[in-house]
């Protein structure tokens, strides 16, 4: 394996997409991943390629991080070894085949069809048709347009009402049942 791997360290998602950015656009390099740190907010870019792109990706975006104040540390593993490879890098999923189910063969002899027969066929199979659409205009018809399609999905969670405009994280003062959610509150903590 020829390939290096480099790593930067540094603050924050923007910060984290900004440095990839740089990265990307300085040498020939390929992203492996965006790794998040526990605590602290810490995210590591890491990248493969050639040792010269990648020493000059990482200096690159070493220097967009320092530019930015939120550079942590970054590294350079020129040749990394062949059993490090599956440990620090991710491995390609493969991609499921959709299972292959053999056709039966059949061997059927085709009769040569009269023009009578054919003609038969085709009148009943344009009687059909004309059915399955007057069938089709009638069940429209007794459908109403305008039926209300009811919303499972809720963004409050304070309420847990699908029309309530307020999104979790925002002003308690935002929902439309805060002072029915209030009052409820106010009541449960009086009985203590």
């Amino acid at each position: 394996m020829n390939d290096a791997l480099g790593m930067v360290e540094v603050i924050g998602y923007a910060c984290a997409v900004s440095v990839a950015d740089t990265m990307v656009k300085t040498a020939a390099v390929d992203i492996q991943g965006l790794q998040r740190a526990k605590g602290s907010g810490w995210l590591t870019i890491k990248v493969t390629g050639s040792v010269a792109a990648v020493e000059a990706s990482v200096n690159a975006g070493k220097a967009q991080a320092q530019r930015d104040h939120l550079y942590v540390t970054s590294k350079v593993i020129p040749r990394l070894g062949t059993g490090l490879g599956p440990t620090f890098l991710p491995q390609p999923k493969p991609k499921p085949q959709p299972p292959v189910t053999p056709e039966p063969k059949t061997t059927s002899k085709v009769a040569p069809v009269s023009a009578a027969a054919s003609a038969a066929d085709s009148a009943a199979t344009s009687v059909s048709a004309s059915a399955i659409s007057e069938a089709a205009a009638v069940s429209h018809a007794s459908k109403p347009t305008t039926e209300p399609t009811p919303a499972t999905h809720y963004t409050c969670n304070l309420c847990k009402d699908p029309a309530c405009p307020r999104k979790k994280g925002e002003p308690r003062a935002s929902c439309i049942h805060f002072n029915e959610v209030e009052a409820e509150q106010n009541k449960s903590s009086h009985k203590k």
